[in-house]
């Protein structure tokens, strides 16, 4: 598909009733994950299986640059100029990298073998790595990291936030989740049933989800107490990653299956593997700065993105015209009005939830409305900070998104 085609469907959400998938970036690379607005011109970065593939925000060319040939498999924004990412493969010039976007370098930060993940924490404006080998790391300025002696030769393989709230997992093996309920300053070594799980994520409900990727306990399972206990969502092989879109949607990410919708009201899973052309899912990830919800696939064979799947939802009329929701103004700098009309809802509420540019869930209200009527709700977003946010309105069978940006 041609590069001016792309940018087309990431900006505008596709009507059909059925989903597609599209490639993005190039095809017939292993993908191990995407980031997204990375320094001050927006760069989208694939991380691949021997170096990075990078691309200004219109997606319209896409240039490799390695280092070594090491595989890189997490990356994250850093400063204007540049992005932070882990590679290695168990060699020695394994670590924790910073590559800029002007001069096209790479440059260590810290040699460690076989780092697992990076992550930035905004509770504490810390940064965290994780190594099969030697623990977990931080930084409080992406620059100087030091190992956390609490999990000395230990293997970190996840790790996630909520609030001051802390997970990880040391990997498959028996009693692997620790937890912190400072901002990871103590840490506790759970005893629970959390065993053998190597993935770790926060729903913006609040809600832990992990898997635990094979043997006879293969499953998706969630923690409602922060990893000490766990509930099982689906037994399921194969299992490998797990996802959230933009409205709050548990996506499940399979080493030869594809991708599943997890419902979490009838614990099934809903596969969007039509169209798909590697089902060997490594990562799912978002952007919400495009208009439209965009779910992305990280494959063994590239990466490939749906900005309709939500047609496939059941019961789910994702149609602006027979929605019809338009918010102003657009931007907003502390009230914005939602205007809609349902001619043919026959119910008497909306729901309407709010969701930052993280996928987290800010509020959901309950509003009376009149199905006969143009109706008007007026959003306060003072307490928001500046940025881009996505607003859902639910009402019985129709469901709609749209995005708000909030200017200070």
């Amino acid at each position: 598909m041609k590069p001016y085609r792309i940018i087309f469907l990431l900006l505008f959400p596709c009507m059909a009733f059925g989903y597609t998938w599209t490639a993005f970036g190039p095809e017939g690379i292993k993908t191990n994950d995407v980031c997204f607005n990375a320094g001050s011109g927006g760069y989208m970065v694939i991380c691949r299986a021997n170096g990075i593939c990078v691309s200004d925000i219109t997606g319209s060319s896409w240039t490799t640059y390695t280092y070594g040939g090491l595989p890189v498999w997490e990356a994250i924004p850093f400063d204007s100029a540049s992005i932070l990412l882990v590679m290695g493969d168990g060699s020695f010039s394994d670590g924790i990298y910073k590559f800029n976007f002007t001069t096209q370098q790479f440059t260590g930060m810290e040699l460690v073998a076989s780092p697992t993940f990076i992550r930035f924490c905004a509770t504490n404006q810390t940064y965290y790595a994780g190594t099969k080998y030697n623990g977990l790391m931080t930084s409080p300025n992406g620059s100087d990291w030091s190992y956390v002696p609490f999990f000395s030769s230990q293997q970190v393989t996840s790790m996630d936030f909520r609030d001051n709230h802390f997970v990880l997992t040391t990997g498959f093996q028996f009693q692997c989740i620790y937890n912190s309920s400072d901002s990871g300053k103590t840490w506790n070594h759970t005893t629970g049933n959390g065993n053998f799980m190597t993935y770790l994520a926060f729903h913006p409900n609040g809600k832990l989800y992990g898997i635990i990727p094979m043997s006879n306990s293969a499953s998706l399972r969630s923690s409602a107490d922060f990893g000490q206990n766990w509930d099982v969502c689906a037994w399921t092989d194969d299992v490998n990653t797990v996802g959230f879109d933009a409205i709050g949607n548990v996506l499940v990410g399979f080493r030869t299956h594809g991708i599943a919708r997890y419902d979490t009201l009838i614990s099934s899973l809903t596969y969007y593997n039509e169209g798909l052309p590697d089902q060997s899912v490594n990562r799912i990830r978002i952007n919400p700065m495009f208009s439209s919800i965009t779910l992305f696939c990280c494959t063994d064979n590239g990466a490939y993105f749906s900005n309709d799947y939500l047609s496939a939802l059941p019961g789910n009329a994702f149609n602006d015209e027979a929605v019809s929701v338009k918010s102003f103004p657009n931007p907003c700098t502390s009230m914005a009005e939602i205007e809609f009309f349902l001619p043919e809802y026959r119910g008497n509420s909306a729901m309407l939830s709010i969701y930052n540019y993280s996928g987290e869930l800010l509020s959901m209200e309950s509003y009376s409305i009149s199905p006969l009527n143009e109706n008007r709700i007026s959003l306060n977003v003072n307490r928001f900070p500046a940025g881009i946010y996505f607003y859902r309105l639910n009402a019985g069978k129709y469901v709609a998104i749209r995005k708000l940006a909030v200017v200070k």
